[in-house]
């Protein structure tokens, strides 16, 4: 088991999983019937270029490039804005940013351990220039739906608004 672990671990074949993971994300994507719900003005606000902090929970982040790319059929002007991503400096964090960065996400690694003084400013600077900045606000730690303050205080300090948005399926 322990080469088994040292090969997973590989840079090399971390992003080779990384690219298909992202391949199942976008195939699952394109065959899937998705409805998008509720979005009313918000979205609005968003393609307009109003900080926004989207927050959804940790569980929910594969579903995240179904859900802009269900923003930008109802509201076009959402596909100018680069939305930006807070994931995790860890090898984890790393793997999701590499999967769904193939949607044109962009990523910002910290968290309240590692990294978050660097990553606070720099969603400051995002959320200034009008992009938005997705986070999870419990975090892969957890607990699993349960808020840290991170999002309260970001929103504090930038003045966004914190659109919160969900994702679900019927079919597994």
């Amino acid at each position: 088991t322990g080469q088994m672990r040292k090969l997973i671990r590989h840079p090399a074949v971390q992003a080779g999983l990384a690219r298909l993971l992202g391949a199942y994300l976008a195939l699952v994507a394109r065959t899937t019937r998705w409805q998008l719900l509720g979005h009313g003005p918000a979205l609005a606000e968003v393609a307009a270029g109003r900080p926004v902090i989207i927050a959804f929970w940790h569980e929910r982040l594969p579903l995240l490039p179904v859900l802009m790319r269900l923003a930008i059929a109802a509201e076009p002007g959402v596909a100018r804005l680069t939305p930006h991503v807070l994931v995790s400096q860890h090898r984890d964090g790393r793997f999701i940013g590499d999967a769904v960065a193939r949607f044109g996400f962009r990523m910002i690694y910290g968290s309240s351990r590692r990294g978050g003084g660097q990553a606070l400013l720099e969603m400051m600077r995002i959320l200034g220039r009008g992009d938005p900045i997705a986070i999870t606000p419990d975090g892969p730690r957890g607990p699993r739906r349960q808020a840290a303050p991170g999002v309260a205080q970001l929103a504090a300090l930038s003045g966004a608004a914190v659109l919160p948005v969900g994702g679900a399926t019927t079919r597994h």
